[in-house]
């Protein structure tokens, strides 16, 4: 049977875990230069520590090549994974409440015919 309230507060969850999946994507989107910067930073300490000359692009293929950073770029993808599926649940409920209010009009179209 077709229960528009249900269907309203599945679309409200599925809106909801679709805010704080784009939220945390945003943020770690947002976080990664400076996250980035902050490992140069380090490598860059390092280098300087040892006596040598820190060159930057030295720097910055050591910080992109770290685990730190690969851990970092996982986390990403990640969330923009679990973003990406939130806000598909989120449209295919919207089009299930659709088509149940179809198929809901349609039945009444057949009785309100006496063809049921």
């Amino acid at each position: 049977m077709f229960d528009p309230n249900k269907i309203f507060l599945e679309q409200e969850t599925s809106a909801e875990e679709a805010a704080k999946a784009l939220y945390e994507y945003s943020r770690l989107d947002e976080q990664k230069k400076s996250f980035l910067a902050k490992l140069e930073l380090e490598i860059q300490k390092d280098i300087e520590s040892s006596g040598m000359k820190p060159i930057n692009a030295e720097i910055e293929r050591r910080a992109r090549a770290s685990d730190e950073y690969f851990e970092y770029i996982d986390g990403l993808a990640s969330s923009k994974e679990k973003w990406f599926r939130a806000q598909s649940r989120y449209k295919n409920l919207i089009a299930l409440g659709e088509n149940r209010r179809t198929q809901e009009a349609s039945t009444r179209t057949l009785i309100n015919k006496g063809e049921k």
